[in-house]
């Protein structure tokens, strides 16, 4: 292929340079950073000038940085064979501990039940969900011998309702397995909560919401090159598409265009586009999103976009090239992966 490109030596690939909390990084299109012996000897160089890197076809065929304005034939590939995470083992960041899909962190220091969840969100997690007793197995052994015997977890009363419900969003019934004997119990004083270790086993109990404990955050485990937020996992891809191909990038990985179901997800997005140069820019989003659109530009538009400096929601036309989000899909109590393919 290459030797058709006749007398052209740099052939624009895509690769560019990124900054990450201050460090300088160069990454191929699919986020992932670009191994040392890629380079041609002396590359890349010339930081301040040089953000795009191409193939130097003179026989080594390695790549090298150049300025992102000059004009160069280039190679295009299929946007759907870029990157795929069929098969991938799920890692934790450090201080949280994996246990069958799901990253949790210990905490000793005890709070009341609202901190405790501040402390959570801090981390990208929520106050862990329980929903078997294995998990509830886990986390007594993660205790260890601490000394700590009862820890607020993501349950709360919901009076309106009259339910309980997890963190996750799902539903905890009177008829739980996992509810110690009398338990739930007076409603309207104890309004969260509790997992209590027992001799003979652990169990769930309320208390009130304004005692302190010590507590489990919860998060998803997720493929490489995405983030975990609360329960779901997210990717921001480095490439512009059309809406179509876009989605079709997503559906490589069993993922989704992200679903910005309320300001707290927007802002988590936000954050992690200030991480690159992709700060400024627009990215496509899911239309059927809890949030709505600001603006509407014309009357026939039928996607969205979110301007990830402005956080201005744009409804507009889907032809149009964006960068995008992707996001993996998970079932109900948290807990499956949805396959797709």
């Amino acid at each position: 292929m290459f030797d058709s490109i006749g007398g052209v030596y740099t052939v624009w690939t895509g690769t560019r340079r990124f900054s990450v909390n201050g460090v300088q990084e160069w990454k191929h299109r699919d986020g992932s950073l670009i191994a040392q012996e890629l380079w041609y000897p002396g590359d890349p160089n010339n930081p301040t000038r040089e953000a795009c890197a191409g193939l130097w076809y003179d026989g080594s065929r390695s790549l090298v940085s150049d300025v992102c304005s000059y004009k160069h034939q280039f190679l295009c590939e299929d946007i759907k064979r870029i990157h795929t995470n069929a098969s991938w083992v799920p890692a934790c960041p450090d201080a949280f501990y994996l246990y069958e899909g799901f990253c949790y962190q210990f905490f000793t220091d005890e709070h009341v039940a609202d901190v405790a969840g501040d402390v959570c969100k801090t981390n990208n997690s929520l106050l862990v969900s329980l929903h078997h007793h294995r998990q509830m197995a886990f986390l007594s052994n993660l205790v260890g011998n601490s000394g700590k015997k009862t820890f607020f977890v993501g349950l709360k009363w919901d009076g309106e309702n009259n339910v309980w419900n997890r963190s996750d969003g799902s539903q905890m019934y009177y008829s739980d397995p996992m509810w110690d004997d009398g338990e739930p119990t007076n409603e309207q004083e104890n309004r969260c909560g509790t997992l209590n270790l027992e001799n003979d086993g652990a169990v769930i109990r309320t208390e009130s919401c304004n005692t302190s404990y010590p507590f489990f955050c919860q998060k998803r485990a997720c493929p490489p090159g995405y983030y975990g937020y609360e329960f779901e996992c997210f990717r921001i891809i480095p490439v512009r598409a059309v809406y179509e191909k876009a989605s079709e990038f997503c559906d490589v990985d069993g993922a989704v265009v992200a679903r910005v179901s309320n300001s707290n997800t927007q802002q988590f997005l936000e954050s992690l586009a200030k991480k690159s140069e992709l700060k400024d820019e627009e990215f496509w989003i899911d239309p059927n999103s809890g949030i709505k659109p600001n603006i509407r530009l014309l009357g026939t538009e039928s996607c969205v976009s979110l301007g990830m400096s402005s956080s201005i929601i744009l409804q507009v036309h889907c032809s149009l090239e964006k960068y995008f989000v992707c996001q993996i899909e998970f079932k109900d109590e948290g807990k499956t992966r949805v396959t797709k393919h």
